[in-house]
């Protein structure tokens, strides 16, 4: 290809140095009627003052510009007759397959290129994806731009991210809402897109608004619609509408397969976990991963978007006054009944939580919220759990098997209950009960009962240590404790005869003070 320092010096050394087409020819190592092509074009680009009007213009687009080749009417050298026929087949594969509503089982560009290279057709993946698009004769979707109003519309949407959650990696829900309007935008994580989880993150929201958008706009979500009766018809959940009622708010759902309708939010759930979750993945914890996001969300709405004047923090707080009010606290919880196991368990979700070991075999009720579950039996409250991430998870109390240890302290070594326990109680029970279980198990009933701390408990033992190194039984921790509850640094007695004498003054006073009443 001739290069424009080659057609410059064509130019020059015929017309300056009066040299001739063979010389520049031989000199320049170009074809005597490339040369003589320039040379001729170069004699029209003087002509032009001379041009009437109305004459034909001149073409001298090849002078003036960089040469290219001219490959409009070339002819694909490896897109083959026979290899447009195996694409069209593949394509039609696909038509196939999205009429019986296997739209998600459909092979791709890169599908089809790497299909063709393993049949040993030499051919490029930029060429097959360049004949697939001259295939599509169908007409790109034109969209219409929208004009929001303050608080009149807020969108809704789902995302997945992965993150590191005690080095373990699990797959996180990110629920995010976006203002049409002012783009500002809130988000919170879960473990599951449930009904809890989808309620939870709309009573969070709107206490974060200090009120409730007019209208939301949702997907075809599962936990919003029932049933689909019609390609535009959808029979929302009984628990969505609830959620809509006690905040009065209206609601839309986009066309089947068409979130793009609410392009804001889908555009958030990208943004904010790129924004969010890029460098950042561990956490020890989901409630501190959650405390990153709100922190980084918050950092994202003072930022000034593109063409705009206010930030997006700023645009958001004149819709504030616009929203509607919110009526009182919405219960995004609801009552399951479950049966108590031999383990004394209950089962949801295919998950197990242990209960009070008295209550095996008897049904208690359960107060299912999207972080946790409360347990109650004949309306008393039992205890709660944090609920688990994924299924055939574990969660065992110690305390709720107090009563069935004391009667079979050699289960406690192996149990799951000591291997769930805090670690500082499980050090404990290593350091100190290993040969004593039953002392152990009255320690953790006295912790239970007296309502202290794990910290507590500790301080007492150390002080026990110090007094009587070689004998740290339960029976003194407790002594000691309650010492330190009554008179803060009161003497501590050690050794077995102050022991045994304490805990007989402590039962005599108790029956002298049963006489008295």
């Amino acid at each position: 290809m001739v290069t424009m320092k080659q057609k410059y010096e064509i130019v020059l050394q015929h017309f300056r140095d009066g040299k001739s087409i063979r010389q520049i020819s031989v000199d320049l190592g170009l074809h005597r009627k490339t040369v003589s092509d320039y040379i001729a074009k170069h004699r029209q680009s003087q002509s032009r003052e001379s041009m009437k009007p109305g004459d034909e213009p001149l073409d001298l687009t090849d002078l003036n510009q960089r040469p290219v080749y001219d490959s409009r009417n070339r002819g694909k050298r490896r897109l083959t007759e026979e290899i447009q026929i195996r694409i069209d087949a593949l394509l039609q594969l696909n038509k196939e397959r999205r009429s019986q509503g296997l739209h998600k089982q459909q092979l791709k560009k890169r599908d089809i290129y790497e299909l063709l290279v393993q049949e040993g057709r030499a051919i490029g993946y930029t060429t097959v994806c360049n004949y697939i698009r001259s295939r599509d004769l169908s007409s790109r979707e034109a969209f219409i731009r929208q004009h929001y109003l303050p608080a009149s519309q807020c969108e809704f949407d789902w995302g997945e991210v992965k993150l590191s959650i005690q080095g373990k990696t699990r797959k996180v829900q990110l629920a995010v809402f976006t203002s049409a309007y002012s783009n500002y935008r809130f988000s919170r994580l879960f473990w599951r897109q449930d009904t809890y989880s989808f309620q939870q993150a709309h009573v969070d929201f709107f206490a974060h608004c200090g009120g409730v958008f007019h209208q939301m706009v949702y997907d075809n979500m599962r936990v919003a619609i029932s049933t689909f009766t019609g390609k535009n018809h959808k029979q929302p959940t009984e628990s969505f509408l609830s959620l809509a009622m006690h905040y009065n708010f209206s609601f839309r759902f986009c066309n089947t397969r068409k979130g793009n309708e609410k392009g804001h939010v889908e555009r958030s759930v990208e943004y904010v976990r790129r924004k969010v979750f890029s460098l950042n993945i561990s956490f020890d914890n989901l409630d501190k991963a959650n405390k990153h996001l709100q922190d980084t969300c918050t950092e994202l709405n003072t930022r000034t978007g593109q063409g705009q004047e206010q930030s997006i923090s700023k645009k958001f707080e004149s819709e504030q006054p616009l929203l509607y009010p919110i009526a009182g606290h919405f219960d995004c919880s609801q009552i399951r009944q479950a049966k108590v196991d031999k383990y004394s368990c209950i089962q949801l979700d295919n998950n197990h939580y242990s209960v009070p070991d008295h209550l095996v075999g008897k049904y208690v009720n359960v107060r299912l919220y999207a972080d946790r579950l409360d347990i109650y039996y004949q309306d008393k409250y039992q205890g709660c759990h944090g609920r688990i991430a994924g299924i055939g998870g574990w969660k065992i109390q110690l305390e709720h098997y107090l009563k069935t240890l004391l009667t079979k302290p050699g289960a406690l070594q192996g149990s799951i209950a000591l291997h769930q326990a805090d670690k500082s109680l499980r050090k404990l029970y290593t350091d100190y009960f290993t040969q004593s279980p039953i002392g152990f198990i009255h320690l953790v009933g006295y912790l239970k009962k007296s309502g202290q701390s794990i910290e507590h408990i500790l301080e007492a033992v150390e002080r026990t240590r110090k007094q009587s190194p070689h004998d740290v039984s339960a029976d003194k921790i407790i002594i000691v404790s309650q010492n330190m509850l009554q008179k803060g640094n009161a003497p501590v007695y050690h050794g077995g005869i102050e022991t045994s004498a304490m805990a007989q003054l402590k039962e005599i006073t108790g029956l002298f003070n049963q006489k008295n009443s």
